[in-house]
């Protein structure tokens, strides 16, 4: 058993939240040891199911390391996936030991596997408004602002 518990708040819909599920997925990663705790649609008030602790404030996804004395947060997709694959590699606090690195075996990969998530986050980021506002996907479709942003 873990010592501490994992809590990955997110909009299951949205792209950078979705690239942390895949990536637990793909890791081998059970739902016992980080838990995907689906934050409802901002419509609807925005906050984690009754079982779980209230939604940690800030945009998502969000990462919470719980623990008895004091809960630590870390906020960003790629910054998440770093965490959890360090702790794959080491095969620390209970998680599945790493058959590899999405981070790199050596110097040269380190960097050009941060080039590759640096394009895709831009490409990732311009793409986003399209979708929401073209598809119906979020709160606000705008086809109009959509087909000119695309």
């Amino acid at each position: 058993m873990a010592a501490r518990q994992y809590l990955l708040y997110a909009y299951p819909w949205m792209p950078y939240p979705r690239r942390i599920i895949i990536y637990l997925r793909e890791k081998g990663i059970p739902s016992s040891l980080v838990q995907v705790v689906r934050v409802s649609d901002p419509g609807d008030g925005n906050a984690a199911p009754p079982n779980f602790p209230p939604r940690p404030q800030g945009s998502l996804p969000v990462l919470v390391m719980r623990s008895e004395r004091s809960d630590t947060h870390i906020r960003q997709s790629v910054a998440i996936m770093n965490y959890l694959d360090e702790l794959c590699d080491a095969g620390a606090d209970g998680f599945p030991k790493s058959k590899y690195s999405i981070r790199g075996e050596n110097l040269l990969a380190r960097a050009r596997n941060t080039e590759i998530l640096g394009l895709a986050d831009e490409i990732l980021a311009s793409w986003n408004p399209v979708r929401t506002f073209g598809t119906g996907a979020g709160t606000m479709p705008i086809p109009a602002a959509a087909k000119e942003m695309l």
